[in-house]
């Protein structure tokens, strides 16, 4: 009886075979191409982008907060709270002026409740964008992690093809049922695997970061949140972890913000591991990305 394809069943696995590592070692490649961007030194990014990249978005909102305590914007109340101090200008940057727009329209705000809500504003996600911009953030995760799977899919489709053609000329499909279905599981392993937050260029910054020996209260703050901050003592056990809601709007906000260059990136649930990555008082996984978390963990990540 005529084989399918012109290629015996046995012949036709060990090329099957051949081909699935062949595709392990394409999305292993795209994985790399996805996280590879030009060097990026320490001294090039602001304390804002390094907070972000050793915890996230809520980093960068704790990082704000505790500026605006320290230049006398923000007092915290005995009770912990955040209060507004009158005829006292924010300035600072984007995020700082959010933070203090969101503390400022009411008498008091706990610190959980303004990271939840600052978070998720345009200026954090135009904070994102820069970074993708400047090569710290991995730009189109999701997208990269399709493609990476996309070489499994075809072997795949191609697997199913053969096995139904086996089944109508009655051959013995068992080795190559296991195939397929083994396949097809690594299709959706490599598919739905999130792609680190960090390029290798903003792993190394991070480390550059937290290897230096800069101990002033932001810096401190940057690396280990508000919990790191002499004002707020008990802040690891006041602000909770991010919501999902919060991390949808994140990620919308950044699309929107990096679209017109091409860019958007993530900080959530399959970016930055959660909404924040993993590090002090806002995830609760140490200082570096990746740990409570994951980074991409961090997401990863």
């Amino acid at each position: 009886m005529d084989q399918p394809w012109g290629v015996t069943g046995p012949d036709f696995l060990r090329v099957y075979l051949v081909g699935v590592l062949f595709a392990v070692l394409l999305a292993s490649a795209a994985r790399i191409m996805a996280r590879t961007g030009r060097a990026v030194e320490v001294a090039e990014l602001e304390l804002g982008e390094l907070a972000y990249l050793v915890g996230g978005p809520r980093r960068a909102v704790e990082l704000s907060i505790a500026r605006l305590v320290d230049r006398g914007v923000l007092r915290v109340s005995r009770e912990g709270q955040l209060q507004a101090v009158e005829g006292v200008r924010p300035g600072g940057d984007a995020v700082d002026r959010a933070v203090a727009a969101a503390v400022g329209r009411r008498r008091a705000r706990s610190v959980a409740l303004v990271v939840d809500e600052v978070v998720s504003s345009k200026a954090v996600a135009e904070v994102a964008a820069a970074m993708v911009r400047q090569g710290v953030l991995v730009a189109r995760r999701r997208r990269w992690a399709r493609l990476s799977a996309l070489p499994m899919a075809v072997l795949a489709a191609v697997g199913v093809l053969r096995w139904l053609l086996e089944l109508r000329t009655n051959d013995d499909t068992g080795w190559l049922t296991v195939s397929v279905i083994g396949v097809i599981g690594l299709t959706a392993l490599i598919g739905t695997r999130p792609i680190p937050v960090r390029t290798y260029a903003g792993d190394k910054a991070l480390l550059e970061f937290q290897r230096s020996t800069a101990s002033d209260t932001a810096s401190t703050t940057a690396r280990q949140g508000l919990a790191g901050h002499p004002d707020f003592p008990d802040v690891t056990a006041e602000v909770p972890p991010p919501r999902s809601r919060t991390r949808r709007r994140v990620r919308s906000g950044l699309h929107a913000t990096s679209s017109g260059s091409g860019y958007a990136a993530g900080c959530g649930g399959g970016d930055f591991g959660g909404s924040s990555c993993g590090g002090g008082s806002s995830c609760g996984g140490g200082s570096s990305c990746g740990g409570g978390g994951g980074c991409g963990g961090g997401g990863g990540s």
